[in-house]
């Protein structure tokens, strides 16, 4: 893969992206380009072909605290959109199906919220892994009682992945809209 490439795109798209920490596939796509986008489209099929995350429950998602994370759901609600993060999180399982891809696709993730940084962006923070109530906690309140209601047993998981898809929606919905907001008060004021 193209380090260098994947880097500097990033660097140039990571301030469009409007709903972090949450990210879409054609955004991945955007930011880290075409080349990235597939390679990581490609370990998703592995790993669900080989069950790698399914075999060990999750685990990463519960040792990081995941907000979403209910063994129930049996998958994260929101695979679709979940954070950067978790698209190049890779236990070492992934090593006897990736090695040294795995480790050039680490890289290329620490080095470009690196030098989005030295580029001025103060968009790193929304690349932490989780517990994300730090980065976007109006996001984590309102899944919350879903997630738990699930974990509980409470809800089952068809009708909790919904209410969660539908907190994300409104979230997504909200924070866009506050985004570009402050992108044209920002401008306003050159």
């Amino acid at each position: 893969m193209d380090q260098e490439k994947a880097i500097n795109k990033f660097a140039e798209h990571v301030d469009d992206l409007l709903n972090l920490p949450l990210v879409t596939d054609l955004e991945m796509k955007e930011l880290y380009g075409e080349e990235v986008a597939t390679v990581l489209e490609k370990i998703n099929r592995l790993t669900w072909e080989k069950q790698l995350c399914l075999q060990c429950d999750s685990l990463c998602c519960q040792e990081y605290g995941c907000e979403f994370y209910a063994p129930q759901f049996g998958q994260c609600p929101i695979f679709d959109l979940r954070p950067t993060v978790c698209r190049f999180h890779f236990c070492e399982k992934f090593q006897v199906v990736g090695g040294s891809t795995i480790k050039e696709l680490s890289e290329i993730f620490l080095y470009s919220i690196h030098a989005a940084g030295r580029c001025g962006s103060t968009r790193g923070r929304f690349f932490d892994p989780p517990p994300l109530g730090k980065i976007a906690p109006q996001l984590v309140e309102s899944i919350s009682p879903w997630v738990n209601a699930v974990r509980t047993g409470r809800l089952n998981h068809r009708d909790g992945r919904k209410y969660v898809r539908e907190q994300v929606t409104q979230y997504c919905t909200t924070h866009a809209c506050s985004e570009e907001i402050e992108k044209v008060k920002r401008q306003s004021r050159r």
